[in-house]
């Protein structure tokens, strides 16, 4: 690491503690939170200008979205400075969590025939709420598939390539009992999780209800076996 300020990229679908992660890195760094689907090949700089007030201008447009990879790469003398880390978690952990709206589903990339399916579904529907998940799992069911498809953005990260910078996979749920890791893997300071508050969800509840989550866990079990056979911090 060079005497540069250091710089985090932290990447995620969403619902897997990212927003937490990223204030905690700050006080040792530059955070950029990112949710783009496909990586580049190459490390690029990400586009923190855009604001969310112009995100349908963007959308119309096919521009750069505010939390995405931008298009100018990262020079070879910078890239020691950055860090990529890619977070996952257990898919109810992430569905509980998770903002059922056009402005999160688009910044994720969802494909737009599925995008449109579910804000269809979700119509008057609050987009964080235990009636979303549940809508979303029935349409899930309806489908025979995860529309969002957060087995393709796992393995986007971690089954591919990438040319001049390795990912750093961590599992949230099981970060705290591996933080030695973690601190180690990104060179942070003992006390680093001095400040982490572990709070649970608030649609928690949820994650008890196997009437809920039987009939779609056939439907995601190829992420739910994949994230299985990982090491909870592990590099690609």
């Amino acid at each position: 690491m060079s005497g540069n300020k250091k710089k985090f990229i932290v990447c995620s679908p969403g619902g897997c503690g990212s927003t937490h992660l990223c204030k905690l890195l700050n006080n040792h760094g530059e955070t950029f939170h990112v949710h783009t689907r496909n990586p580049p090949r190459n490390l690029t700089y990400v586009d923190k200008k855009r604001k969310r007030k112009i995100f349908k201008l963007h959308e119309w447009f096919g521009r750069i979205k505010p939390e995405w990879f931008g298009r100018n790469r990262i020079t070879e003398e910078s890239l020691k400075d950055f860090t990529v880390v890619f977070l996952y978690r257990d898919i109810k952990k992430i569905l509980i969590s998770t903002w059922f709206d056009e402005q999160h589903l688009t910044n994720i990339q969802t494909e737009k025939k599925s995008l449109k399916k579910i804000l269809k579904k979700l119509k008057d529907t609050h987009a964080k709420s235990e009636e979303a998940v549940r809508k979303y799992l029935e349409l899930t069911l309806k489908e025979g598939s995860d529309l969002i498809d957060y087995y393709g953005f796992l393995m986007n990260y971690i089954g591919k390539p990438h040319g001049n910078y390795k990912v750093i996979a961590v599992n949230f749920d099981l970060l705290m009992s591996h933080k030695e890791k973690f601190i180690c893997e990104l060179e942070l300071p003992e006390d680093f999780f001095n400040d982490h508050i572990d709070r649970a969800p608030a649609l928690a509840a949820l994650l008890e209800d196997d009437e809920l989550w039987n009939p779609v866990e056939t439907i995601f079990s190829k992420y739910t076996e994949k994230i299985g056979t990982m090491d909870p911090i592990e590099i690609f």
